[in-house]
C-alpha cells in the first residue's frame, strides 16, 4: 500500500524532467486535459477567493488553477515539488508555499478557503491521509467553500472472502479508499460530499472518484449524486485525438 513514507521516498527521486507533462500526453498535452476534462468538471467552482491546491506536483493544474483565484496555497509532502513551484511561479505574488507532513494544512487559518482542489494525486494514498484531509477541510473551509478531491476507489473491489482485490490495482491506487469511505467520512464530521463522479482510469473499472464536498447547511448541502461514468477514457480519447488532428492541420 502507498504510504506517506513511500510516497515522499518515490516523489523525492522521481524523474521530474518533464515536469509531469507526461501524464497528460494520453489527453494530448495538459493544456487539452485542462481544458477538456478537468475545467468542466470545477468550472461552476471557479474563478474563486481563496483556494488551496494539495500536491500540485511540478504544477501542471497550478499553472491554470492561478489565473482562477485572488490567492492561492500550495501544500506538498514533497519539498522538492514545492521548490520547484516556487521557481515556476515566482513571478505570482498570490501564491504562498507549505511543506506538510502529507495528511494537514499547516498554515491554513480556520474558514479562510474557498476552494481546496487536488487532481490526479491523492489517487496513491491511504485511509489515514484522506481522513487527515477530510478533517482539515471541516476546519479551514469558509461557510460556502468547496472541496475538489481526486482519490481513489479500489477499496469498492476489496476481496469479499479475504485479502486483496477482485481487479488488479494496475495504478498504484490506495487500497483503503472508497467514494462510499469518503462520504461517510465527510457524514460523520458535519460535511456533505453533493456529488462524486466514478471513472474508469486506464482500463474498464470505476477505480477513481471526483468528490465534491462542502459544509452542512451550505447551499451545496443535499444528497449525493452518484455518477458512474465507464467513458472517462472513451473521453480521452476523444480530447487525444483532437488535439492529434489540430496538430496535424
Amino acid at each position: 500500500m502507498p504510504t506517506i513514507e513511500e510516497n515522499l521516498k518515490h516523489w523525492s527521486g522521481y524523474d521530474w524532467s518533464l515536469g509531469g507533462d507526461e501524464w497528460s500526453s494520453l489527453w494530448g498535452g495538459t493544456e487539452n486535459l485542462w481544458l477538456g476534462a478537468v475545467l468542466p468538471r470545477v468550472a461552476d467552482l471557479l474563478p474563486t477567493g481563496r483556494l488551496v491546491e494539495i500536491a500540485p506536483g511540478f504544477g501542471r493544474m497550478t499553472q491554470f488553477l492561478e489565473t482562477q483565484c485572488r490567492s492561492m496555497t500550495l501544500v506538498d509532502l514533497t519539498e522538492r515539488c514545492i521548490d520547484a513551484c516556487r521557481q515556476r511561479f515566482a513571478d505570482k505574488r498570490h501564491i504562498d508555499y507549505v511543506v506538510n507532513d502529507g495528511r494537514s494544512l499547516p498554515g491554513v487559518a480556520d474558514q479562510s478557503v474557498d476552494l481546496v482542489f487536488s487532481f490526479d494525486s491523492l489517487v496513491h494514498v491511504e485511509l489515514d491521509v484522506i481522513d487527515g484531509y477530510v478533517s482539515e477541510l471541516s476546519r479551514v473551509l469558509r461557510p460556502e467553500g468547496t472541496a475538489f478531491i481526486h482519490h481513489s476507489n479500489m477499496a469498492a473491489f476489496r476481496h469479499p472472502e479475504g485479502e486483496g482485490f477482485t481487479i488488479e490495482n494496475r495504478h498504484w491506487r490506495g487500497g483503503t479508499v472508497s467514494a462510499d469511505i469518503v462520504k461517510d467520512l465527510c457524514d460523520r464530521i458535519g460535511l456533505t460530499c453533493y456529488r462524486q463522479e466514478l471513472v474508469n482510469w486506464g482500463g474498464k473499472d470505476l477505480t477513481d472518484s471526483f468528490s465534491y464536498i462542502a459544509r452542512r447547511g451550505s447551499s451545496r448541502d443535499r444528497p449525493r449524486e452518484l455518477i458512474r461514468n465507464q467513458r472517462f477514457m472513451e473521453e480521452r480519447i476523444r480530447l487525444y485525438e483532437h488535439a492529434r488532428g489540430v496538430q496535424e492541420k
